[in-house]
């Protein structure tokens, strides 16, 4: 396409830097920064995002930053990357102070930024972070549509103790209720909860809800 004379535009670029980020081609993915520093494609969000991404993902959160600071009108996808991002390279705190800063610009987490957070909060043990997550999962019915964020918030509480382990059975028990399937993570994830917790009767039911699902589905 370069050596057609034609230019790249804010459709094309996302999925370049993409490839660049699969490929690790941190060569081509700053020339491509630096070939548009200075014009407007630099100021679209979506470019903007993929750079961020593409930073984040190998490793360069210096550049990153940079590049968010920058702008002042950012979206949700836009904070995503950031704060997914903090959590890929082991920067724990700093996604959940990212995460402070999101909320107080006036945007909600979805499951993207939900399930971040929830992996930061187990390896930080920040139970009471993690609760805040569980019942704003419950009050916006994140169980119902995005049943991933069960499966998360299951083996983030299966890293406490007993009071975690039973907040974990809760959480499974809830997705149930709102009728959604858990998957072999979720049913793993609860069955160790049963361990852990000696509870022998659910898991047995456990096992006849996962014998049920493999021979009719949910």
């Amino acid at each position: 396409m370069e050596a057609s004379g034609a230019s790249p535009d804010r459709l094309t670029l996302p999925l370049v830097l993409k490839a660049c980020t699969r490929l690790r081609d941190v060569k081509l993915g700053k020339r491509i920064h630096s070939d548009i520093s200075g014009t407007d494609l630099i100021e679209n969000v979506r470019v903007r995002t993929a750079l961020i991404d593409f930073y984040c993902k190998c490793g360069l959160l210096d550049d990153a930053y940079e590049l968010f600071e920058e702008m002042t009108q950012g979206d949700l996808a836009y904070w995503n990357a950031m704060i997914s991002g903090h959590v890929k390279n082991f920067r724990y705190k700093d996604s959940i102070f990212l995460f402070s800063r999101m909320r107080r610009a006036g945007f909600d987490p979805n499951s993207v930024t939900l399930v971040s957070l929830l992996s930061a909060c187990t390896k930080l043990s920040n139970l009471r972070l993690g609760k805040e997550i569980h019942c704003y999962c419950l009050r916006r019915g994140f169980f119902e549509s995005e049943p991933h964020v069960g499966t998360s918030l299951i083996g983030f509480y299966s890293g406490f103790d007993v009071g975690g382990v039973d907040e974990a059975l809760e959480a499974f028990v809830q997705m149930l209720v709102d009728n959604v399937a858990p998957d072999s993570v979720t049913l793993l994830a609860a069955l160790q909860s049963c361990v852990e917790f000696g509870c022998l009767e659910l898991g047995k039911q456990i096992h006849q809800l996962a014998v049920k699902i493999i021979k009719f589905g949910f």
